[in-house]
């Protein structure tokens, strides 16, 4: 179980996990039609061009620039470019009401 605090940071967790799984297949994802915008890549070595570049692992760059609807799709792609049953990823999400009670 992983504990993270917003739909980015449990993309990067995501993509560093699978990273370590099979770093050739991850790294494919930069030139993979499927797996970048039509306009934008999602994965890349380079960060020009990337609107939010963050580095996975120093190996490849990732664009964190989405909606949570954004990255939810991305993590299902990946995950199913891996080969795992999307329904066996599991994410609790918490609602943090502390502003309002004070």
């Amino acid at each position: 179980m992983v504990e993270v605090k917003t739909w980015q940071e449990m993309f990067i967790r995501t993509c560093e996990f699978l990273l370590a799984i099979n770093e050739n297949k991850f790294l494919s994802f930069k030139n993979n039609p499927k797996m970048n915008g039509k306009k934008n890549k999602y994965f890349s070595t380079n960060p020009s061009g990337m609107r939010k570049p963050i580095a996975v692992s120093d190996r490849i760059y990732v664009e964190t620039n989405q909606s949570a609807n954004g990255f939810r799709n991305l993590i299902i792609n990946l995950l199913k470019e891996y080969n795992f049953k999307i329904n066996e990823y599991k994410i609790y999400l918490s609602a943090d009401y502390t502003e309002l009670n004070k």
